[in-house]
């Protein structure tokens, strides 16, 4: 694992500390990379396809932060929301 490849499978709870851990994620994969003034906005991205995944849903959310040399990733559920760097 470097910074040019990486990747993390988890599953986030349907809840507010569920989505705030999705966020810190997404944002600290941004900022290994060196994307610092992206972090937040891109946190806060996959924070909102997180919560529109929850929907009154019971389980987890399937959740993917990786890079293969590219933008930086995250699949949430169905959605994908990437990052260039």
């Amino acid at each position: 694992m470097d910074a040019n490849r990486f990747e993390f499978i988890v599953s986030i709870p349907r809840d507010a500390i569920g989505l705030a851990t999705i966020r810190k994620l997404a944002e600290q994969a941004a900022r290994y990379v060196g994307a610092d003034a992206n972090a937040e906005g891109f946190g806060a991205a996959v924070e909102e396809a997180a919560r529109a995944q929850v929907n009154g849903a019971a389980g987890a959310i399937p959740c993917v932060v990786r890079r293969a040399e590219g933008p930086v990733e995250v699949l949430v559920g169905t959605r994908t929301i990437a990052l260039d760097v």
